[in-house]
């Protein structure tokens, strides 16, 4: 996008404030709710059509036995709405610049600026982490140079970059992304291959990744105790809130998501390659030669790298 068009956007978007809950397998029970359900439908008629990989999440497969009759409606899909969720904010920030930098800095697609969907945690998070960091000003798990919420008091678990079209019916994920997550995780790691010593304590142990100065029983702690079912949902967390915050608040039409290899080459990058394979299969992308329109000319500058015809996930 160009720099007034997200400008627009985002003043369009701002102030609302927006809550945003998710348990695991919900984005199955809410891609059926709203591409296969405007009334009730045979179960074998969804399970032998693009839908059909949705039945098969536990959420839904073991709830399937008690439909005796087949048929698949709104009512009963509401009724698998998990009754104790992980409650997020959802916030907008931006990202990019109008020209590329010589080393691609910004991986867009194209130059221009994206739209930034963030997934912050909420209160009930922020509690347990505050204990957890007991007043020191330094987060460990945030980085200032991604596309996190700034704020001091806001962290971000993950987040979208979002490409649209001019008159905003075609969208383009560039990237989902969390950097928490893998931080905390990291952290542990390290941690991990401290030694003893013949006291049976801790020898002072640092490296140019150990990011605070918590012990590592804290450290065990928050992951397991408090971050674990965080980080088991969070790609399909923010994927679902990304989907639909594209239908229901900007009205697109056409959702592309970046396949791998066109994504390397279109962003000068190699993320994780299962963020750009296994997770949109799950969601019943399917894969297409037929491109954002705003990337037709990008597309035409890179021609000579792209190999193959260049293709992108649809849905």
């Amino acid at each position: 996008m160009d720099r007034s068009s997200l400008d627009f956007l985002l003043e369009v978007l701002e102030g609302q404030r927006r809550v945003f809950y998710y348990a695991k397998d919900e984005y199955a029970r809410y891609l059926l709710e709203r591409q296969t359900l405007p009334s009730a439908q045979k179960i074998k008629t969804i399970a032998n059509g693009r839908w059909g990989r949705l039945l098969e999440r536990p959420l839904l497969k073991s709830a399937r036995g008690q439909w005796g009759d087949g048929l698949l409606d709104f009512d009963r899909l509401q009724l698998l709405r998990s009754v104790d969720p992980l409650s997020f904010r959802l916030s907008f920030g931006q990202w990019g610049s109008e020209r590329y930098r010589s080393h691609n800095w910004d991986q867009t697609s194209r130059p221009g600026y994206n739209l930034v969907l963030q997934l912050n945690f909420a209160s009930d998070h922020n509690r347990a982490y505050q204990q957890l960091i007991d007043g020191r000003h330094r987060h460990p798990f945030k980085y200032w140079a991604h596309p996190s919420r700034a704020a001091d008091k806001d962290f971000t678990l993950a987040w979208a970059r979002i490409d649209l079209s001019e008159n905003l019916d075609e969208a383009l994920i560039e990237e989902v992304q969390t950097d928490w997550w893998k931080a905390a995780n990291e952290e542990v790691i390290e941690r991990r291959h401290r030694k003893r010593d013949a006291n049976g304590n801790w020898r002072e142990w640092t490296t140019k990744r150990t990011r605070h100065s918590l012990e590592l029983e804290q450290y065990e702690h928050y992951l397991q105790q408090v971050l674990k079912a965080y980080g088991e949902v969070w790609a399909e967390a923010m994927l679902t809130a990304t989907l639909q915050f594209l239908w229901e608040e900007i009205g697109v039409r056409r959702i592309f998501y970046h396949t791998y290899d066109t994504g390397c080459i279109l962003k000068n990058c190699k993320p994780p390659k299962s963020l750009y394979t296994q997770l949109p299969k799950r969601f019943c992308f399917e894969k297409t030669d037929v491109s954002p329109s705003f990337l037709e000319r990008r597309l035409k500058q890179l021609a000579p790298k792209l190999s193959d015809q260049p293709s992108f996930w649809l849905l």
